[in-house]
């Protein structure tokens, strides 16, 4: 055999070794809007409150045949999501809420067996009260939560993570220098179907960490750390609006 035919060789066998392995796919049903689906909406009540409303949401569903090498599967995609912001104003504006929420879904199945499933979910309030008339003094509480979950089929492994946050603030405006405090209670935790677990919560009050402690399996360390401080807490003056001169 000459050096051409043991070339010749070697390509052809190649070719079939990669053929026999590539993956081809034919795209049978693809359904996805270019733009999500909205719709925003005000209301004024007849004492003057305001509600001001939007939505947003999405969705993706494909469908495909893959093929790799002699295996073929159909696989189905799915993808889902939604927004939704609703702003309040009420009391002549003195007290303002704003509650928002994102969600969504992610799914894909294979020859009708749940490959991936992804799942999320981030809600967030919060609320500004003026304490007085011109509104230099207000308060502001706020709480989000954020939840997340996955499922491979694949692996075998599923996880769960979950952070819950709930923070509130004083700040008020004077000629004399502006002022405020804040405290916040933060807690995340992690766990998996196979056994891993983790989490930790922290507390802060007026720029102090208060209460740290960290536990799981995947934790290093398992700590409690505790500081004091005062009741309020100086702040830097602010850059304040064109015309706005209080407290600067």
């Amino acid at each position: 055999m000459s050096s051409t035919d043991v070339r010749n060789s070697r390509s052809t066998a190649g070719r079939h070794h990669i053929n026999k392995h590539r993956t081809t796919g034919n795209m049978t049903v693809y359904e996805a809007v270019d733009f999500p689906v909205t719709s925003a909406t005000a209301t004024v009540a007849s004492n003057g409150d305001v509600t001001v409303t939007l939505t947003a949401s999405r969705t993706i569903h494909i469908e495909s045949d893959v093929c790799s090498g002699d295996d073929c599967a159909m696989i189905v995609f799915d993808q889902s999501l939604d927004y939704s912001n609703i702003q309040t104003y009420l009391d002549g504006f003195n007290i303002q809420n704003v509650l928002q929420m994102a969600s969504g879904t992610v799914t894909s199945i294979h020859n009708g067996v749940a490959a991936l499933k992804d799942g999320y979910s981030y809600p967030f309030a919060v609320n500004i009260t003026s304490l007085n008339n011109d509104g230099s003094m207000c308060e502001s509480p706020s709480t989000q939560v954020y939840d997340y979950s996955s499922q491979s089929h694949r692996d075998i492994r599923g996880s769960v993570e979950a952070e819950r946050q709930i923070a509130g603030g004083f700040f008020e405006e004077s000629s004399a220098g502006n002022t405020g405090n804040g405290t916040s209670n933060n807690t995340f935790s992690y766990v998996d179907t196979v056994g891993n677990t983790f989490s930790r919560t922290v507390r802060a009050a007026l720029n102090n960490i208060t209460f740290d402690a960290i536990s799981g399996s995947l934790a290093n360390t398992q700590e409690t750390l505790v500081s004091q401080g005062s009741q309020r807490a100086k702040f830097a003056r602010v850059r304040m609006p064109v015309g706005r001169t209080v407290g600067v």
